[in-house]
């Protein structure tokens, strides 16, 4: 059994940007630990790694003493303080908070604790409420968190063009322009992709741009909550704070015209197989898909690569008939223990959400902790209004796999089913069976099934 230090900040930004982290764990040291767990998380969650390891190995009765520099270490919640507390004292392990000496085992050090547990969580909920206060304000002034391409922010947080200069006297601002004027000439978001890169260097992806012409405020609009809504409430837009890139007339003729390219493209993509929409790029993750050479002859190729080298190595032609046959290989091996598999999965007629779950594992950890404490018993009588709101809500139901299904896996495990399959048909079963084909730059592939 050993004597164990837990330290804790909130953020990635105060582990790297402050010496929050170094400092506690110095502390640590030298206040004699053997061994150190440590989070990067809020001390609001219950999903903390470390944490939850620290109560395992105290359940487990490998630990003599834990030691932390402050009690909000623990947690920023009274309650979840609360329960690791008497976790901890079940199991008579020694407690040691550097900046407030308290004896967790007489009544007067459990009140001391209970009052910097609740000056802690009242602090956080002070804290909260700054942030939001101190983001309304921010949102009333019209500033903004972060510049696109083709602006930058000014001295008072507001948008305004990008006049720095890239290449010869041409600012991002004109680059963007430019950008804009080529796609309302017809070209492809690739395209203009391919050329920011060979012109001046700069990468933006033929998706990236898509999701920045969808951007507000290249119309001259500030929003807020653009990719994520505000909670009970809805985006904040507010019109007209700074110089427009492009008109609104304009972006809807450039996403007639890329829906136009995209359609071109799917039609000149020579035709339809059976490995369509499966295959991916084991290097990039991007799709790959088919290329017929002068002589009919079939390849595989990633999307990416082919698109633009930079963005992924995997510059590998690979025989498209060969995937394929390895392909049936794989599922003609595999199927034969899958049918067992989904069977018994099938057994489950509805399960539990998870909600459920987490409310039933909460409560069955502050029942086992058996504490006459009026807050445990009062979350503990919370938790059970919570779970038979939770119970009386409609069930998941678990998809059976049909009997058509579990034929065809059947069948499949049979070398002779694929004989006669023609390629609509092969593409079918692949479709029923196949998640992904994924093909690496040394030609590798690893077949994954649905299932």
């Amino acid at each position: 059994m050993v004597i164990v230090g837990y330290a804790r900040v909130s953020s990635i930004a105060q582990a790297e940007d402050s010496d929050a982290l170094k400092q506690q764990i110095d502390r640590l040291k030298k206040a004699g630990i053997e061994q150190l767990y440590i989070d990067i998380q809020s001390g609001r969650s219950d999903s903390r790694k470390e944490f939850n390891r620290l109560i395992g190995d105290v359940k487990r009765g490998l630990i003599t003493e834990i030691i932390v520099t402050r009690i909000d270490r623990l947690g920023r919640t009274m309650l979840s303080v609360c329960k690791a507390i008497e976790i901890i004292k079940s199991k008579n392990v020694k407690l040691t908070i550097l900046d407030s000496p308290i004896d967790i085992n007489n009544p007067f050090g459990i009140l001391s604790f209970q009052q910097m547990s609740a000056m802690a969580e009242f602090e956080s909920s002070l804290l909260s409420q700054r942030v939001q206060h101190g983001q309304r304000f921010f949102r009333q002034q019209q500033k903004i968190y972060k510049a696109c391409f083709g602006y930058k922010k000014n001295s008072e947080g507001k948008l305004e063009p990008d006049n720095t200069v890239v290449k010869e006297g041409i600012t991002k601002w004109l680059i963007a322009r430019e950008i804009i004027n080529k796609l309302l000439s017809g070209e492809s978001a690739n395209n203009c992709s391919a050329y920011l890169l060979a012109e001046y260097g700069i990468s933006f992806c033929d998706s990236s741009i898509g999701k920045w012409l969808n951007l507000p405020a290249l119309l001259g609009h500030t929003s807020y909550f653009h990719q994520k809504r505000a909670k009970g409430g809805h985006k904040e837009l507010i019109y007209d704070t700074h110089i427009p890139l492009l008109t609104e007339t304009e972006r809807e003729q450039i996403r007639q015209n890329l829906n136009k390219n995209r359609c071109n493209f799917q039609k000149n993509t020579p035709g339809n197989y059976p490995l369509v929409g499966l295959m991916r790029c084991g290097v990039c993750g991007a799709t790959m898909y088919r290329q017929v050479n002068s002589k009919g002859i079939q390849y595989a190729r990633c999307n990416r690569h082919a698109k633009q080298k930079e963005l992924c190595s995997n510059s590998k032609c690979n025989h498209l008939l060969k995937i394929q046959d390895f392909v049936i290989v794989e599922i003609t091996r595999q199927a034969k223990t899958l049918i067992p598999r989904i069977l018994e999965q099938s057994k489950k007629e509805e399960t539990e959400s998870q909600e459920v779950r987490a409310l039933r594992g909460e409560l069955d950890e502050l029942r086992q902790i058996k504490s006459s404490n009026p807050i445990i018993q009062n979350a503990i009588a919370n938790l059970e209004v919570e779970l038979q709101h939770a119970i009386a809500r409609p069930k998941h139901q678990i998809t059976v796999v049909s009997d058509d299904l579990l034929d065809l896996i059947n069948r499949a495990s049979y070398t002779e089913f694929w004989e006669s399959l023609t390629d609509d048909l092969l593409k079918d079963v692949f479709g029923q069976l196949v998640s992904s084909v994924i093909v690496d730059e040394f030609g590798e592939i690893l077949v994954k099934l649905r299932f």
